[in-house]
């Protein structure tokens, strides 16, 4: 009788669950590094454990880490590459020609693309369903032929894609009809997408430091996505007749469209970012569930626009450059008001010089609310000596007895089991009494929420990691 782990398939399927690449967390926590060992220690145990695993060790090829980090001999790789599925080139002069055919991801960082035998790796991988290129302003027109020649591409990021005048990309998209994810990064000179079928697939748009002036045919292109769910805007300058106008094509072309990120590149300097430049992004959908922004000041106006969404919100994320109370008694409006939120972040690039817990007493609707994370609405932190305090700073940091800490502990244990806390930026003796009391209110406010697994109140963090959804799990401290 044959023993399953003698079973070519099903060693193959095992082996897919053992990683090969791991989430740093002390450094770029959204990248992973190659860490082969275990699966490695696998393919050594027989001759059949090594058939059947060894090609899961290549899927992936990361030529920074595989090559030059882990220095790995180029033969070992050539020998390989067959089995490459995902490529990464960052390196102008690569360290050795790749020969792979059965691509379906294929990623040119930095001055990759300007090497002939990368362009001819991409007309040899017509499967590919992923193509990230930085074309560093190269000249569409010289790649027009290799990249037209793809017909299954269902994600593309280009980043400084330049077009002439007689170039377009009206070919290449109608090429791929399965499109579902187009990002576009600081293009150049995208003046239109004559003959350009609509792009019925496509659902995810990201447009980012964008230069609206120099590209007039973006505004076509949002035209030709009825389909089109989630948009990530980032632009630049300060555009706001253009941003009216796109906000109108969206409302008029995009009618599920309810996921909505805008920024401006320029927003440490305050430009378009008031209500008025806001307000029309808002309305740009007919059901908004998920908005991020960063505005001036949280206004009445921009929380009246909110309000009308307020059945369908689920994740709103809005940073303020100023801190001001009428950010705080709008944010309590939200959470008294949007009964299907599900997260809220509210933070601010500057305090709001004093706090009233009084701007908080609109009742609040926690129902459904997962994650709630409010920072900037008191100064944490004791200010340093010497300096000149504000007239109201001696009553926000006397110092509160241990009694009171140990009440105030209290608090947090009482909410329910399986709390624990998360995060703990700074020494207890340098919190403000002002902040300790704002997260003693939001405590006693959230006491009930059913579904909250995770709480920030500025310097605060807490985690129930048994409320959290499956598969989002978070590190805490073991004491307060």
């Amino acid at each position: 009788m044959t023993k399953p782990l003698e079973i070519y398939e099903i060693i193959h399927r095992v082996g897919q669950f053992v990683p090969c690449w791991m989430p740093n967390n002390k450094r770029h926590h959204n990248r992973l590094y190659f860490h082969p060992r275990d699966l490695i220690a696998c393919i050594m145990v027989c001759r059949l454990w090594r058939t059947s695993l060894a090609p899961l060790l290549w899927l992936v090829y990361d030529e920074r880490q595989m090559s030059i980090g882990w220095r790995i001999p180029t033969e070992v790789l050539r020998a390989h590459n067959s089995h490459f599925r995902y490529v990464l080139l960052s390196q102008f002069q690569p360290t050795f020609t790749l020969q792979a055919t059965c691509l379906r991801e294929l990623c040119l960082q930095n001055e990759a693309l300007s090497t002939q035998a990368n362009m001819d790796l991409i007309g040899s991988n017509l499967r590919l369903t992923r193509l990230e290129a930085s074309f560093q302003y190269e000249e569409y027109g010289r790649l027009r032929s290799v990249l037209e020649s793809l017909s299954q591409l269902q994600c593309i990021k280009f980043e400084e894609l330049s077009l002439d005048k007689h170039d377009s990309l009206s070919s290449f998209l109608n090429n791929n009809p399965g499109l579902q994810d187009i990002r576009l990064r600081d293009p150049l000179y995208i003046s239109g997408f004559k003959g350009c079928r609509p792009l019925v697939n496509l659902t995810r748009l990201e447009l980012y430091d964008v230069d609206w002036e120099g590209n007039p045919g973006l505004l076509e292109l949002i035209s030709l996505v009825p389909n089109l769910t989630a948009l990530n805007f980032v632009h630049r300058g300060d555009s706001s007749s253009i941003m009216t106008e796109l906000c109108a094509t969206l409302r008029e072309n995009c009618p599920k469209l309810d996921w909505i990120r805008y920024r401006n590149a320029n927003s440490r300097i305050g430009c378009a970012l008031r209500a008025e430049h806001i307000i029309p992004w808002i309305q740009a959908s007919p059901r908004l569930v998920h908005f991020d922004t960063l505005a001036s000041t949280f206004t009445t106006s921009i929380y009246w626009t909110l309000i009308c969404h307020a059945s369908w919100i689920d994740t709103l994320c809005l940073k303020f450059l100023k801190g001001v109370e009428e950010n705080a008694r709008n944010t309590s409006k939200i959470l008294g008001h949007c009964t299907h939120l599900r997260s809220l972040n509210v933070i601010h690039a500057s305090t709001i010089s004093k706090l009233s817990l009084e701007w908080f007493e609109e009742p609040w609707r926690t129902d459904n609310i997962e994650s709630l994370c409010l920072k900037g609405f008191t100064d944490p932190l004791k200010r340093v000596s010497g300096l000149k305090q504000p007239d109201h700073f001696d009553r926000m940091i006397e110092r509160p007895s241990r009694p009171r800490i140990e009440a105030e502990e209290n608090i947090f244990k009482d909410l329910s089991q399986g709390w624990t806390p998360m995060t703990y930026d700074h020494e207890r003796s340098r919190i403000t009494a002002t902040a300790w009391a704002f997260r003693d209110m939001v405590f006693r406010r959230m006491r009930d929420a059913p579904r909250l697994y995770k709480l920030t109140v500025e310097c605060f963090g807490y985690v129930n990691n048994s409320q959290a959804p499956v598969g989002c799990s978070f590190a805490g401290l073991e004491s307060l």
